[in-house]
């Protein structure tokens, strides 16, 4: 949508700004993107990275953001017109059984899958999507409290900032994003492509 790409295009715009606050608080280093696209069912496969939104991701990778996107939830082969990007750090959910242990773990029903679409260059390595998969089940999150308009019919409004429980890639991704800003508070020298080529290996 139009304010998609202008989220994306202010961001690009400003990763160098400073905004004032102390010395950690200059510019934008990842972007967290957990946006929906329209599709027409299970036979859309998504983009192949060409469209305006995954052009504008490809834009502010150059820039210096890390680009971290959710590949949606619809659980068909298509990936979102932002996680199509070839720069895009694109997230799909697990199922970890509520366990620590890793050798139970399972892709989310409803987590979307690759490969994108092919784009013509040849380059396989852009279209394996999913580059990596996170929890995204019954993700224990904070929830702002809602304003105080509220349709007829319904839920009340919170009263105050709570919590809420979630599933979804779009739980998954700010968890990735996380662990990117912690690869770059190791070596802020990383460049986008650098932190996902050590992901995706």
């Amino acid at each position: 949508s139009a304010y998609t790409l202008k989220g994306i295009n202010w961001v690009a715009q400003n990763v160098d700004t400073d905004w004032g606050n102390n010395d950690s608080s200059i510019g934008i280093d990842v972007m967290s993107m957990s946006f929906g696209s329209v599709s027409s069912g299970g036979d859309d496969p998504g983009d192949n990275g060409s469209n305006a939104e995954a052009r504008a991701v490809d834009a502010a990778a150059d820039a210096g953001v890390v680009p971290v996107a959710a590949i949606g939830n619809d659980g068909y082969r298509r990936v979102t017109s932002v996680g199509a990007a070839d720069s895009a750090i694109t997230v799909g959910a697990i199922e970890d059984k509520d366990t620590i242990n890793r050798d139970d773990d399972s892709i989310a029903s409803y987590s979307n899958s690759g490969p994108r679409e092919d784009d013509g260059d040849d380059n396989e390595w852009e279209e394996l999507k999913p580059t990596v998969v996170a929890p995204g089940s019954n993700i224990m999150s904070s929830q702002h409290a809602a304003s105080s308009s509220t349709l007829p019919g319904a839920p009340k409004p919170l009263a105050e900032d709570s919590y809420t429980q979630m599933s979804g890639t779009s739980m998954s991704c700010p968890a990735v994003a996380g662990f990117v800003a912690v690869m770059l508070q190791i070596d802020d020298s990383l460049n986008p492509q650098e932190i996902k080529d050590l992901l995706q290996n």
